[in-house]
């Protein structure tokens, strides 16, 4: 994988998709600017996300974080809701057997 790139963006950029929070942004094939509208900082998500990855739980590789922007790794796939949609998920051995297992964490992309 390659270094990620200076979160920088030309005042005219556009967002090539968008979720509840933020807008995301290509800054090139390998990484992406994800930029929270609400302005909220981004630096414990980042930091949670990277601890995860340590457990070779599923997450982007983060870049740089700074305010409520983050450079993260670009994936491509279908999103979880809408291989759930699609009825593509299969349940993870590793899951959590409780009530209070996130759907995330309790499901695996079946491609």
């Amino acid at each position: 994988m390659t270094d990620p790139p200076a979160a920088g963006l030309p005042p005219d950029a556009e967002p090539f998709a968008a979720g509840r929070d933020a807008d995301v942004y290509a800054l090139d094939d390998a990484w992406v600017l994800r930029r929270y509208r609400n302005g909220h900082p981004v630096r414990d998500e980042a930091d949670f996300m990277r601890h995860v990855a340590q457990y070779d739980y599923p997450v982007p590789a983060v870049g740089e974080v700074s305010g409520p922007d983050m450079v993260i790794q670009r994936l491509d796939g279908p999103t979880l809701g809408d291989a759930a949609i699609a009825g593509r998920m299969v349940p993870s051995s590793t899951a959590p057997n409780t009530a209070a297992a996130r759907p995330s964490s309790a499901c695996l992309v079946a491609l």
